[in-house]
């Protein structure tokens, strides 16, 4: 035990040991730690020993660990966060060819005048100048 941490009297503990037991006797599931510290006035670390007692003898059944969710990102700041440009730049290598593939495959004869359009440089433009737009 650290010499920072705070000391929780025999009292107190058994005060908290003897609440969880209260509330486990109306059969139900233990709301989660925060809540229940909450619901009892306490600290989580006070709760936490309690709780340990309880366990160890044999009054509580040990805590499930709880997974993580394996979703991926939801939002545009998620997506920054667990990737990095070469990343995006490899996607983009691998996807794009493939898809500008099957537009020119399934382009309507519109849509290729549209592209050729935009592609082209008009006859009037002066020499060297780029049109980026």
């Amino acid at each position: 035990m650290s010499a920072f941490e705070p000391q929780v009297g025999p009292s107190d503990l058994d005060d908290i040991i003897a609440a969880v037991r209260q509330l486990q006797q109306g059969g139900g599931k233990l709301p989660s730690e925060r809540d229940l510290a909450e619901h009892l006035s306490v600290k989580r670390h006070q709760l936490r020993k309690a709780l340990e007692v309880l366990r160890l003898s044999g009054d509580l059944k040990p805590a499930r660990a709880r997974r993580a969710p394996t979703a991926l990102p939801r939002y545009g700041e998620e997506l920054v966060r667990v990737t990095n440009p070469i990343e995006v730049l490899e996607l983009r290598l691998i996807m794009e060819p493939g898809l500008a593939r099957l537009a020119s495959l399934r382009a309507s004869s519109f849509e290729t005048a549209r592209i050729l359009d935009a592609a082209t440089t008009p006859e009037n433009a002066p020499s060297g100048e780029v049109d980026f737009a």
